[in-house]
Order: C-alpha cells, then structure tokens, then sequence
C-alpha cells in the first residue's frame, strides 16, 4: 500500500478526526480496543516507550500521565501528530520504513497499524531490532473471517486494501522472528491484541 496515499488520506481526515472517531461503527470498535489494552497493558516507571502510527494520541495522552522514562510517537501525517496534547512527547514525523533510531525501546506500541503496512514480515522484523532486550510489543491483528472483511471494506471504501490475518498467520510470523507470544486476548469479533516480548 501506497505511503503516500495513506499520508494523503489521514492529512486530510486529521481535522475532525477524533469526531469521526465517536460515530458508528469506529465508536464500537475504539470502546472494545481501548477497554482491552487497559485492562492488560502495566509497566514500571523506568521504560521507554516508543508507538508507531501514534495518530492523534488516543493512546499517548492516557498512556503519559503514568510517567514514563520517555514516549516517543512517530506517524506519516504531521497534522495528525500536532493533535497529540502532551508537551512530553517526543513527536517525529516518518513512514516506520525510513524511521532510523540507536535507542532500543523497552515498549513498542503498533496499534491498529499492521494491517497497514506494505510489508507486514519486513515490519516486524524491524520492530524486533528496536525492542530492547526483555522488552516487549504490542499489536493489534484484525482477523480474516466474516467480520474482519466488513473491517476490510470499511477500508476499502477509503481507497485502502489492508492485510487481514488468520491467527496461525500472525502466530508463525512473530515465533519465526524469535518473539515469544505473552498473550492473546480476543477484542470482539475484529480483532485481537497480541502482547510479545524479545528474550
């Protein structure tokens, strides 16, 4: 999938996008997404966090009031980015490919952006190199079955052919890179929110 276009799309979408947000179907999708990562996303104070296609900061915004090390959020669309409230953060506008760091992150966010990537394989791999070591990721993967392919249209209708995963598909990609799968838990019938860590 295009850079650009998906760039020139939310650009575009950045200016009433938290109120698209709230109307139905994203309203439903948002409340079950969010209510799971809460519920199962805990760590120290001493982290440093970084989250790809941060957005508008939906997770961000919530996330630094815990008082992390550091937050880093990177994101293809500046004025997606300049919406995100904390002065705290780190914002760094750039497609994930050309994105260069010699820090090593003990918390990689990638939430609701796999199934945007050209090259879902060539992604996670990269995301494994800037985990530290006993760090860990977290991801969501929209699933191939009757649901995910209206999450699919929902997409396409916007332009966008996104990558749907079957769970086995997603399972064989992370333990071929060496991740080792924490948890899995189930966010209604679209998606699930995968925790791994770097051993």
């Amino acid at each position: 999938m295009s850079v650009q276009k998906i760039k020139t799309y939310f650009e575009k979408a950045s200016s009433n996008y938290q109120e698209q947000s709230k109307s139905f179907p994203w309203n439903i999708l948002r409340y079950f997404e969010y209510s799971t990562f809460s519920k199962n996303f805990h760590f120290n104070n001493n982290v440093n966090i970084l989250e790809i296609g941060a957005g508008v900061g939906f997770y961000s915004d919530q996330i630094i009031i815990k008082k992390p090390s550091s937050y880093t959020c990177i994101d293809v669309s500046s004025k997606m980015l300049s919406q995100i409230k904390s002065k705290s953060i780190k914002k760094i506008c750039v497609d994930f490919n050309d994105f260069k760091s010699s820090d090593r992150y003990d918390i990689i966010l990638c939430l609701g952006v796999v199934e945007f990537f050209e090259s879902p394989a060539d992604s996670l791999q990269k995301i494994y190199e800037l985990l530290a070591s006993k760090g860990r990721a977290y991801f969501y993967f929209p699933k191939k079955n009757l649901l995910g392919r209206l999450y699919f249209w929902m997409h396409k209708k916007n332009g966008f052919e996104i990558t749907l995963f079957h769970k086995k598909e997603y399972r064989k990609e992370l333990e071929r890179l060496s991740f080792r799968i924490e948890f899995e838990k189930r966010i209604g019938f679209f998606n699930s929110l995968v925790c791994v860590s770097k051993q």
